[in-house]
């Protein structure tokens, strides 16, 4: 190994790491555009079940509405699985 080459090696190592300091100073938390935001913050549509007519002919009708992501509460909360499900057991 030459002089030169030596002294390109030891220039580099002594600039890279500051270089990397530098670098990561500067990030910010990065947020996508507002319509992606306003797409994902959305509550997903209401679930309508229509019952079959009784005797006398009448029928009801349920909206559900469902919440979007669960809370952090909820999630620190203990849970029970089954099948895929998950329970909280107080509830």
């Amino acid at each position: 190994m030459t002089l030169l080459s030596r002294f390109a090696v030891c220039a580099t190592l002594l600039v890279l790491p500051e270089r990397g300091l530098v670098a990561q100073s500067n990030l910010d938390y990065q947020r996508p555009p507002k319509a992606i935001t306003d797409l994902v913050d959305t509550l997903p549509t209401p679930v309508v079940d229509v019952s079959p007519a009784d005797a006398n002919g009448k029928k009801e009708l349920l909206i559900g509405v469902l919440s979007g992501f669960p809370t952090i509460a909820d999630l620190a909360q203990p849970e029970l699985r089954l099948a895929g499900l998950r329970f909280n057991p107080r509830t």
